[in-house]
């Protein structure tokens, strides 16, 4: 709430409530102003959290927290976190073979693609390597998601690194 611009709440607020606010109050009103404010902070603070933590259950949520999820859902302030917000249990992963004569194939080396399980992953920082990041996600996704992938392939055989 005290992120909001002024401007924007007063478009939104009761007339009477943004006189009560602007007007300058005594000592006790904006006491009583103060509490309210972070009690409501509070209040939101601790529903994004408990939301959390009843979906990391996987249990179906009560219809009420369900309603309120879908209502306050384009606001974008309860939510998961990002790219991890489920995890899988398995690592599908994309090979890419190349061939000069069509019988015998080597795999195109990616050094920062997960591969060998025994292999210790590489340093890579300040470095991030686009690509083999962007495999990651291809395998867990179909081949409409990730049309790049297509033409990476097609200017594999152009190069004709085989």
């Amino acid at each position: 709430m005290l992120l909001f611009d002024d401007q924007a709440l007063r478009g939104i607020l009761p007339s009477r409530f943004q006189t009560w606010i602007t007007t300058s109050a005594p000592c006790g009103h904006v006491f009583i102003e103060r509490v309210l404010l972070s009690s409501l902070v509070a209040l939101i603070l601790f529903l994004s959290a408990s939301v959390m933590f009843l979906q990391l259950g996987r249990r179906p949520l009560p219809q009420p927290v369900t309603t309120a999820l879908e209502w306050f859902a384009p606001l974008a302030i309860v939510n998961s976190y990002g790219l991890f917000a489920n995890m899988t249990t398995t690592r599908p992963e994309i090979v890419i073979e190349g061939s000069q004569d069509g019988e015998t194939w080597s795999e195109y080396a990616f050094r920062y693609k997960p591969g060998n399980t025994d292999r210790r992953p590489p340093w890579n920082i300040p470095h991030q390597p686009r690509l083999d990041w962007q495999m990651w996600f291809a395998a867990l996704s179909t081949a409409n998601e990730t049309p790049w992938f297509a033409n990476l392939l097609v200017r594999l055989l152009q190069t004709r690194l085989w």
